[in-house]
């Protein structure tokens, strides 16, 4: 039971009483309708992260690669897990990034707070401060040399996000109520034995999964992309996202190329 994340198959499921039981809609449509709102809600939110960072067009063309990429659109159609997921990902890097710049307090803990439904939603949100740690040291930086550090009373808000994440996933998880602490560490314990099963050696097909079902517009303007950020690295005219979208890229390949993975 500790595998069945809740908040995707929630929120399916009251897309499910409100169109199949309110207005007779098929019931297979109305128990997936529910991933429209996620999607509006994830290229809302990359729109929001790209769009004052990179530009317009670098913000277009991040909406069209993740709309058409044909996994994505494939998993578009029922996959009430993983879509709910990536939106609420980006959707807390989106809003702790512009709190962080900003340092605005209420915007940091609404991050925390869609930090914790995306931990309800699935763990992946557990590597969400590794794809974040480069883009918040860069932008630190950028921000002390431009003589405005972060000031003091906001590090520990910042500190106590996962805190604040934590007791999210557990209000919308009444599962790990029961018998607490002892069904949440069964949880997390049970997350180590997933996450450790596999061969004990770095594995380089995950790396070449990647490219291999990459398709070759999108593999020729990584290429690209990584090929610029190289020359503005050399320049010096690099930007924090810059190192969040690198981030982006590789730890998740990374995550499942590591022994035992």
């Amino acid at each position: 039971p500790y595998m069945i994340w809740p908040l995707g198959p929630l929120s399916s499921s009251v897309s499910k009483v409100f169109l199949h039981i309110g207005f007779g809609v098929d019931a297979y449509d109305a128990h997936h309708a529910i991933l429209v709102p996620w999607l509006l809600l994830l290229f809302s939110a990359l729109w929001c992260l790209a769009r004052p960072r990179l530009g317009r067009w670098p913000a277009v063309t991040a909406l069209l690669v993740v709309a058409c990429y044909p996994r994505f659109w494939a998993e578009c159609h029922n996959n009430i897990k993983d879509i709910p997921s990536a939106a609420l990902l980006t959707a807390t890097l989106a809003l702790g990034m512009t709190a962080v710049e900003r340092q605005a307090w209420r915007r940091l803990l609404l991050a925390g707070v869609v930090w914790g439904l995306a931990l309800a939603a699935k763990p992946n949100g557990l590597f969400l401060p590794f794809i974040g740690l480069a883009w918040l040291v860069a932008e630190l930086w950028r921000q002390r040399r431009a003589g405005r550090p972060l000031a003091r009373w906001f590090w520990p808000l910042l500190l106590a996000l996962p805190l604040v994440a934590v007791a999210t996933m557990l209000a919308v998880w009444p599962l790990l109520w029961v018998d607490f602490p002892t069904q949440f560490l069964v949880y997390l314990k049970s997350l180590m034995s997933r996450g450790y099963t596999g061969e004990a050696r770095w594995q380089l097909m995950p790396l070449i999964n990647a490219v291999a079902t990459m398709p070759l517009p999108v593999l020729l303007l990584v290429g690209v992309g990584l090929v610029s950020l190289v020359r503005q690295w050399r320049r010096r005219t690099w930007q924090p996202v810059h190192l969040l979208a690198l981030a982006w890229l590789v730890i998740p390949v990374a995550r499942v190329s590591l022994p035992g993975a």
